[in-house]
């Protein structure tokens, strides 16, 4: 970028401090947010912990032509929020958390928490600022929210936790919105949900992972029970709601355009988002090895790259019933993508391609940019534009989804 000598494109929203040598950005309402970081002339890191950066500018880009709007230094920080809410993007560290207007570089505000193990999620307007005060082995699990110009000035929660606390796994912003911390076990984590108001424990559970599905659910994945493992689904109390006897690692994150709630898919089933129930099932939501093939729900369509039949197939999320299926050889490398409700536009090592969700034709395809690896290239939805970056490169396609 001209006139940033000795400064690199990092990857936004997280390891704003290491260069790994890929690029990520975020979409704001009126431009494309990217961070510069300027690297340490001598790298002190190992060599998976990437080359160190010193300090980080955030910096505005015209959708048009990529040209820079604005700039705002924003010294050493650790990652950013993963989307902007209400054109505001916060950005931090253990030592202090920062508020960015996107439309014009502003500082909203600026705080030192001090605390360890800090997050931000911003919901809204409302900016939650989340970590851990210790006094000796005593620890205080602290939340605080306010607008991002004036963070913590709503109210500030602080809640006594026992044991060697590794952080605050999730936030839950619906009905009387819970708190999910999660402690350090002996190789596992005890994960306690709290009642976000009143700090009260609703239930804590030993697991590798327990994540916020639906509408007040958590999904705990995986359990070992009688020597297999499961996957459940736990209402607001941590009771039992529903369990599927296959591996773990099947929910994971997909584009997603709809004005719907979409079901929790677990294993190799989709589940109603507010109670939990079997809604329906089908063995191809989960590949050979047990990871999930859904990669994207438009409407209410589900989208899943079926590797045994290598193909591209479109299921109605509410029933089940078969929409459409699409012949496509490299159905096991398709990755990400994005989805504006009526395309569904992905990667894999034949290059960018769009598929159209009323009847799964594949409407278009182009090569990758050169030297792009697809597991590295993220392709977002910016203002109807498709904002494409791999390894160290940003570009944008112009114009609807359908036409590049």
């Amino acid at each position: 970028m001209p006139g940033h000598d000795g400064e690199a494109l990092l990857a936004l929203p997280n390891t704003l401090d290491a260069y790994h040598g890929y690029v990520s950005v975020l979409d704001a309402p009126t431009v494309i947010v990217g961070a510069l970081g300027r690297l340490s002339s001598e790298n002190d890191n190992d060599v998976d912990e990437g080359r160190r950066v010193e300090s980080v500018r955030l910096v505005g880009l015209n959708r048009v032509d990529g040209s820079v709007q604005w700039e705002r230094p924003i010294g050493r920080v650790r990652e950013c929020t993963d989307r902007v809410e209400s054109g505001v993007i916060a950005c931090w560290n253990d030592e202090r958390v920062l508020f960015v207007d996107t439309a014009d570089g502003r500082l909203l505000s600026e705080i030192s928490p001090e605390m360890a193990n800090v997050d931000v999620v911003m919901a809204g307007d409302r900016a939650y600022v989340t970590g851990v005060e210790s006094q000796g082995s005593r620890h205080n699990l602290v939340v605080s929210a306010g607008p991002p110009s004036a963070p913590g000035s709503t109210f500030r929660r602080s809640v006594p936790v026992a044991g060697p606390l590794s952080g605050i796994a999730d936030i839950l912003f619906s009905g009387e919105g819970v708190v999910v911390t999660n402690i350090g076990n002996a190789g596992m984590f005890r994960f306690t949900v709290r009642d976000f108001y009143t700090g009260r424990a609703r239930f804590s559970l030993d697991s590798n992972q327990l994540l916020v599905v639906g509408d007040g659910l958590f999904l705990n994945s995986p359990v070992m029970v009688d020597g297999g493992s499961r996957q459940q689904i736990l209402d607001g109390q941590g009771t039992l709601v529903s369990a599927a006897a296959v591996p773990a690692y099947t929910h994971s994150g997909m584009a997603e355009a709809t004005d719907e709630q979409p079901p929790v898919l677990m294993a190799d089933g989709a589940y109603d988002p507010q109670s939990g129930r079997l809604l329906w099932r089908n063995p191809l939501l989960l590949r050979r090895d047990n990871t999930g093939a859904v990669q994207a729900l438009a409407g209410r369509t589900v989208i899943v790259a079926a590797q045994e039949s290598g193909e591209l197939i479109g299921f109605n999320s509410a029933t089940g019933e078969q929409r459409w299926r699409t012949p496509w050889r490299d159905a096991y490398w398709v990755y990400g993508g994005m989805t504006d409700g009526r395309h569904y536009i992905f990667t894999d090592y034949g290059g960018i391609h769009a598929l159209r969700i009323t009847d799964g034709e594949v409407v278009w395809s182009r090569p990758l940019p050169e030297g792009a690896d697809p597991r590295q290239t993220a392709i977002v939805n910016a203002g109807g534009n498709i904002l494409i970056t791999a390894n160290a490169t940003i570009s944008m396609w112009r114009g609807q989804a359908s036409s590049p």
